[in-house]
């Protein structure tokens, strides 16, 4: 399934989303960037581990590659990236990152995973659901 979406700065972009039945998958797509969400499972209970994987590539970009990712419990996970910017047209990158989290609650929680590169403008959020029980 494909949609359009509007990214960081208001540029349009297209959002995939495949499903099986334990796990849910969110991409977007748009300027030379692309993220991807995977959470596993999609269906939990309260003090389960669900596992979450975000990958993010740049086609040029001009420093280090960076992920927030907001569980929809009031806690975020952010990977600490160094502040440098390289010279020229950038360069392709890619980084996944893997992570766990544990809901305290029951709940339908709305996980927002952004990715972007250090030194330039591109940035892109999706969103996945978790139901926990």
């Amino acid at each position: 399934m494909l949609a359009a979406v509007m990214c960081a700065g208001g540029v349009p972009g297209t959002v995939s989303a495949a499903a099986a039945p334990e796990a849910k998958t969110s991409t977007v797509k748009a300027n030379g960037l692309v993220l991807t969400l995977t959470v596993k499972p999609r269906t939990a209970s309260v003090g389960t581990t669900v596992q979450f994987k975000i990958y993010f590539s740049a086609a040029h970009a001009h420093g280090a590659l960076g992920y927030v990712l907001q569980y929809g419990d009031g806690t975020t996970s952010a990977n600490p990236i160094p502040l440098f910017c390289l010279a020229g047209p950038g360069r392709p990158a890619h980084a996944t990152w893997d992570l766990a989290h544990r809901y305290a609650r029951p709940g339908n929680f709305k996980v927002v995973a952004s990715g972007y590169a250090n030194c330039g403008p591109g940035r892109l959020t999706t969103t996945v659901h978790v139901l926990v029980s």
